[in-house]
C-alpha cells in the first residue's frame, strides 16, 4: 500500500478538492481490501476529530507544526528548520515527498495555514539519522546522500537557481547528480565543492576529511575558501581547524566507504587506520597503546551487524593483540 499516495488522496476527498476520477479512485481503493478500508477510517477519524481550536491556527506556524507533530507523529523543529528524525520507518526519504506530504497534511487544519507554512516560510530541512544503520536522503536534484549513524544533513527547502548548498555533520557519502549549479558543502571548518561525482566527507572536532570515489572535487578551508585544493578518483584531502587543505596518499576509496552497503573491508590496511575507521564507525574511541603495532596490516571482511566487541577480539586474534576498555575507551596493545 503506498500510504503516501492515498494519504494526500484521502484528504484532497475530505477537503472536497478532489475530482470525479479522484473520489472512484479512492472508493477503488478503499474497497479491495480490509487494510486500506482501516486505513481510511483512521485518516477521516482523525479528521473528524480535530476540534475547533485546532482549526482556529490564526496564522500561528508554530502551533500549526506542534499539531502536525502530535497528529502525525512527524518530528518537526519549528524554530528556523524542519528536523526529520531519520528512524527505520523513514530510512529513505525523499526530499519533495516530504514536503508534499507535510502540505497535504496542513490542509487538515486550513487551507490558508498551508500558505503560511509551506509557500511563505523558507526554512531549511535537517535530517538527522538516529539509528544505528545507514539511512539514505534523496535531494530533489536527485543527488543521494547516505548518513552514517550519527550524522546530520542541512539543506534549504529549495535549492537556488545558482548553487545547491548543504551543511553536514559526521560521515556521509555523497552521490551528486551533474547540474549546471554547483553543489557546495559546508562543514564547520571547510567548503567541499563538486559539479558530480561520488566522494564521502567526514567532519568531526573541526577536521574534515574528503575521499573521493569518481569525479573531482575541491577542499577549501572556510576562512580562506579561495586557497583550495582538488581530489580526483582515490585520493584523500583533510582540512584540519584554520589550517589550510593538504592533499593525503592515495588510498582505496571503495574500501574506505563499504561502509555504506553495511559491511567493512580491510585490504592490507595497518592497524592505525583500522582504528580510526572503526572509532569513526561506531563512534567509540579506539586507542593503540603500543607504537610498534600500528603498522600491523589486516586483510579481513567484516558483516554489517557484527558486534564491535567481537570485531576487536577477531583482529586482536589474527594479529596476536590483547584489548581491553577503560574509562570507555578500547586500548590495544601487545600480549
Amino acid at each position: 500500500m503506498n500510504e503516501e499516495k492515498y494519504f494526500e488522496l484521502i484528504l484532497r476527498v475530505l477537503n472536497n478538492e478532489a475530482t470525479d476520477e479522484e473520489k472512484n479512485q479512492l472508493e477503488t481503493w478503499i474497497n479491495s481490501n480490509e487494510e486500506n478500508k482501516g486505513y481510511f477510517e483512521s485518516v477521516r477519524n482523525s479528521w473528524e476529530n480535530f476540534s475547533e481550536e485546532e482549526l482556529d491556527v490564526k496564522f500561528d506556524k508554530d502551533k500549526g507544526w506542534k499539531l502536525l507533530e502530535r497528529k502525525y507523529q512527524f518530528d518537526i523543529s519549528t524554530n528556523k528548520a524542519k528536523v526529520y528524525k531519520l528512524s527505520n520507518r523513514f530510512s529513505i526519504l525523499s526530499t519533495n515527498n516530504i514536503i508534499k506530504l507535510a502540505a497535504a497534511s496542513v490542509l487538515i487544519f486550513a487551507s490558508i495555514l498551508i500558505y503560511q507554512l509551506v509557500i511563505q516560510q523558507s526554512y531549511p530541512l535537517i535530517y538527522e539519522n538516529l539509528t544505528a544503520k545507514v539511512s539514505q536522503v534523496k535531494l530533489d536534484d536527485g543527488t543521494v546522500v547516505n548518513l552514517s549513524p550519527d550524522s546530520k544533513l542541512e539543506i534549504p527547502e529549495a535549492f537556488s537557481e545558482e548553487t545547491r548548498k548543504t551543511k553536514i555533520e559526521g560521515k556521509l557519502f555523497f552521490d551528486v547528480v551533474p547540474d549546471k549549479r554547483k553543489f557546495i558543502i559546508e562543514t564547520e571548518n571547510a567548503f567541499v565543492e563538486v559539479l558530480g561525482t561520488q566522494f564521502e566527507v567526514f567532519s568531526d572536532d573541526n577536521k574534515t576529511t574528503v575521499i573521493v570515489s569518481e569525479g573531482k572535487v575541491s577542499l577549501s578551508n572556510s576562512l580562506s575558501p579561495e586557497d583550495k585544493i582538488y581530489l580526483t578518483e582515490n585520493e584523500k584531502g583533510e582540512c584540519i581547524s584554520s589550517n589550510p587543505p593538504e592533499k593525503l596518499k592515495r588510498v582505496n576509496a571503495n574500501q574506505l566507504v563499504s561502509w555504506i552497503s553495511g559491511n567493512i573491508v580491510f585490504h592490507r590496511h595497518k592497524l592505525k587506520e583500522i582504528a580510526e575507521i572503526l572509532s569513526g564507525i561506531y563512534k567509540t574511541k579506539i586507542v593503540l597503546d603500543d607504537e610498534g603495532i600500528k603498522d600491523l596490516t589486516l586483510h579481513a571482511v567484516f558483516g554489517k551487524d557484527e558486534d564491535l566487541s567481537d570485531l576487536i577480539d577477531e583482529i586482536c586474534l589474527s594479529l596476536n593483540l590483547k584489548s581491553e576498555i577503560r574509562d570507555d575507551i578500547i586500548h590495544i596493545s601487545k600480549k
